[in-house]
């Protein structure tokens, strides 16, 4: 197995564990949130995909600026591009996922203040 192999088997495993986070805890704050705080947000579910949706702008930016940067190189350059487009891909799901659930997504920062 060479290392773009096992690069794709380490984030299919970490995704895998991302979204199994995600959907407990989707479940855990829609459970517990019934009440008031469910009654204060409107739609739970939209707006927790809305912070995700926000998480992904923020991931996606990173690698597009760091491309763009040209701060990265070879190998590590690849990685950059099939990660960002991966992040694209779940900005764009996330987006269609909200609309068809009648909410409104968060658009991305323009601006993003990097440590």
């Amino acid at each position: 197995m060479n290392t773009q192999d096992q690069l794709r088997m380490n984030r299919r495993a970490f995704l895998r564990a991302s979204a199994a986070s995600l959907v407990v805890g989707t479940l855990a704050v829609t459970t517990v949130g019934r009440g008031t705080a469910a009654a204060q947000s409107g739609n739970a579910t939209i707006d927790i995909l809305n912070y995700a949706l926000t998480l992904e702008h923020l991931e996606a930016r990173a690698y597009s600026e760091v491309l763009a940067a040209g701060l990265v190189s070879g190998q590590a350059r690849d990685y950059f591009q099939s990660f960002g487009a991966h992040e694209a891909a779940h900005v764009d799901a996330l987006t269609e996922t909200i609309r068809s659930l009648g909410g409104t997504p968060v658009m991305a920062q323009q601006n993003y203040n990097w440590p």
